[in-house]
């Protein structure tokens, strides 16, 4: 697989490892020829020296992704994959707001390491993390019981084909969640960055554009879109562009899609 180095607006730029050496051309047709550009793969330490403010969007747009991957496994009938995704999703969310506040009120940058040191995979800590740092009126109150089963169904992802697994998931709450995490994000990201934060996949929204609804239309399947509707009673609440690419749904008009439409 490719390897994404340092983005610049309106261009990809990609690693040279020896996987990418050898798709050049592929990769270069998939995302708009002219648009892509390649750095050595020693370079890639460019992007790993960057503050963690500088890759917030970045690690939004994987989040959003998670969140698509863990909804489509859980209809698709596998409960634990998709909930060992939706613990990720959630992870990189609960982390990107932790970043963002303690940048707000402290001035202090958070790096890579100490998040793992101080939270590591854990939604309980983070959960406590964020609502110690956070003002009063955005504390997050309630029952947390679904943050608790992801942690298990996480550190089951390895999990022995003989142990007993027996733990609850509602995608209903778990929508509730990643759209309520998701929304104090746009709230409180700086307004340079408005527009971006709002296109659902932020960065996977340009590559879907640049040519994978073409590979896709050679298939009967789902768009982004249908997958984020799909069931999904907190949709109309999720703060994000309904124009950009991963919004974007096979039907001409809003409906619930069905997972064997074929329309």
């Amino acid at each position: 697989m490719p390897h994404f180095g340092v983005r610049a607006a309106g261009s990809w730029n990609f690693i040279l490892t020896k996987s990418t050496r050898q798709n050049k051309d592929v990769l270069a047709a998939v995302l708009g020829g002219e648009n892509v550009e390649w750095i050595a793969e020693e370079e890639l330490d460019t992007y790993q020296d960057l503050k963690i403010t500088d890759k917030l969007m970045d690690y939004l747009g994987i989040a959003d992704i998670d969140y698509l991957s863990a909804r489509l496994l859980f209809m698709s009938g596998f409960p634990i994959v998709a909930m060992a995704k939706a613990a990720e999703a959630l992870e990189k969310l609960f982390k990107i707001l932790i970043v963002m506040i303690t940048r707000i009120y402290s001035q202090v940058e958070l790096t890579d390491d100490q998040l793992k040191k101080d939270y590591g995979h854990d939604l309980g800590k983070l959960l406590k993390g964020y609502n110690k740092i956070a003002p009063e009126s955005v504390r997050l109150i309630g029952d947390t019981t679904i943050l608790d089963n992801l942690r298990k169904a996480y550190n089951l992802r390895y999990t022995g084909r003989d142990k007993e697994i027996n733990l609850e998931f509602s995608l209903e709450e778990f929508d509730k969640w990643y759209v309520l995490l998701r929304n104090l994000i746009v709230r409180n990201t700086p307004k340079e960055l408005a527009i971006e934060v709002r296109q659902f996949g932020t960065f996977h929204g340009k590559l879907y554009e640049a040519g994978m609804e073409k590979i896709l239309s050679q298939y009967r399947t789902l768009r982004p879109g249908d997958i984020l509707r799909y069931q999904n009673a907190m949709f109309d609440k999720l703060d994000v562009d309904l124009q950009c690419p991963l919004c974007q749904y096979r039907s001409g008009e809003i409906r619930e899609p069905t997972l064997d439409d074929r329309t």
